[in-house]
């Protein structure tokens, strides 16, 4: 004889195979599910309560208009640097590994086009600080600087974030002239000698897709009305791929130099914290 089982909703199975099937099955796959999620959520919480790293490269214009910021870095990059890690223990109660670049370019025609030291971490930043020191305000030719330049070394530096890390990266511009193509200002040849692009770098275009891809955050110094086209015309690309939270003008001000400290460390703690809470 066909012996027949009655399930949930009084379902009739005509074999154990059957009941298995369609019944203990979506339980068993349940519980597995809940497993797995709890397995995850273990080593999640493990993950969040390793160090926190934080790398951070400033890209900086050193041509003679950016004198007064060239010495507001000088100034507080150390304070920049303490006050991360600081943050970091206080308001996330954390401990963290901060990493720091610095690119700083000058024009493509310039002698000494640029200077360069790759990412360092505390408490051995000092060679950043000192190669930042050491920086002197001169050269450019027209108004567009070599800025494509800056941010090709700036992607070629050593970042540790890798799939399985916890890593914060961000990239910030300090400049007070666009990059050349039209894509960064509407100036024309009369701004801009090269505006089919420089014949050794990347196109704007390409550099701001990397360094969106790659995850990395973008502040960008908006202190002058020279860099306004750039500005929106990077926004709109990162507002196209839904990512416009990994960019951000910082309106700094020429006149006080101490905004570039309180901003600066203001939206790495932003980003700090929507990457790690």
């Amino acid at each position: 004889t066909t012996s027949t089982f009655i399930g949930d909703d009084n379902k009739v199975y005509s074999s154990t195979e059957q009941v298995w099937n369609e019944e203990m099955k979506t339980h068993f796959d349940a519980i597995t599910q809940n497993t797995k999620r709890t397995i995850d959520l273990t080593f999640s919480t493990n993950v969040h309560n390793t160090p926190l790293t934080v790398e951070i490269c400033f890209v900086m214009d050193r041509t003679d208009s950016m004198g007064s910021s060239i010495e507001a870095c000088k100034t507080y990059i150390k304070a920049i640097d303490d006050g991360i890690q600081k943050d970091m223990k206080e308001k996330f109660d954390k401990n963290s590994v901060l990493g720091m670049a610095f690119v700083a370019y000058r024009d493509f025609n310039d002698s000494n086009r640029f200077d360069t030291i790759d990412i360092h971490q505390a408490p051995n930043i000092h060679p950043v600080e000192a190669k930042i020191a050491s920086q002197q305000a001169t050269g450019g030719a027209d108004l567009c600087e070599d800025v494509q330049g800056g941010l090709d070394k700036a992607l070629k530096f050593s970042w540790k974030k890798d799939g399985s890390s916890r890593a914060a990266q961000i990239l910030v511009w300090v400049g007070d002239c666009p990059r050349r193509t039209s894509f960064c200002h509407n100036g024309g040849s009369g701004w801009d000698s090269y505006l089919s692009g420089l014949p050794d770098v990347p196109l704007m275009i390409d550099l701001i897709n990397e360094i969106k891809n790659r995850g990395i955050f973008l502040l960008l110094s908006d202190f002058t009305d020279y860099v306004k086209t750039m500005i929106e015309n990077i926004e709109k690309i990162y507002i196209a791929d839904k990512k416009q939270n990994q960019v951000k003008p910082v309106k700094l001000n020429q006149n006080d130099t101490s905004s570039l400290l309180k901003e600066i460390t203001e939206q790495v703690n932003t980003i700090i914290a929507s990457e790690f809470m």
